[in-house]
């Protein structure tokens, strides 16, 4: 009887359900409860709950009852889904001599997700994504690019790579 996710969004989780196995006389109807609170009444065995965060994970029990009283589902845990990160700024680029570039670069505003890695992109072409040079899976935000070309013109941009979803500036 225990919650179940039937579809998932960003914002929003389809909970679904079944009837106890053993109910104690016939069903009259089924409570939803998020976090404690009621979000559902009725005599359907499923629900849309909307206007969730992302990448949030959001405590449900349902609550079934008949004439003779009610009995709650254990308690489970659902998770809305990742989105890709907000607004990835270009790098911050210093010249720290004639074959290093440093290149620092910050968090995005909102995650939206779980971090996998950084990857930073140098070029020397701004059509192209160009080398990677810095894969990490560490959340440094800065990288020395070493053993460029002096008097070379390079184009870096990072990427935020997320689980299973990725994002560059």
């Amino acid at each position: 009887m225990a919650p179940v996710s039937q579809d998932t969004g960003a914002t929003y989780i389809y909970v679904g359900w079944i009837a106890p196995n053993y109910p104690n006389g016939i069903l009259t109807g089924f409570a939803l409860y998020m976090e404690g609170s009621e979000v559902y009444t009725g005599a359907m065995m499923a629900y849309n709950v909307t206007g969730l965060q992302v990448f949030n994970t959001y405590r449900f029990f349902v609550r079934a009852c008949s004439r003779v009283g009610c009995t709650d589902s254990d308690t489970v845990g659902l998770t809305t889904n990742q989105l890709p990160p907000s607004y990835v700024a270009s790098p911050k680029l210093t010249v720290k001599g004639t074959h290093i570039i440093s290149a620092e670069w910050s968090l995005p505003d909102q995650l939206n997700g779980l971090l996998e890695r950084f990857l930073l992109f140098a070029s020397t072409s701004p059509d192209n994504d160009g080398e990677v040079v810095y894969n990490n899976s560490a959340t440094f935000l800065k990288y020395d690019i070493p053993d460029l070309l002096a008097g070379t013109v390079y184009y870096v941009r990072v990427m935020v790579r997320m689980h299973r979803i990725q994002c560059g500036s």
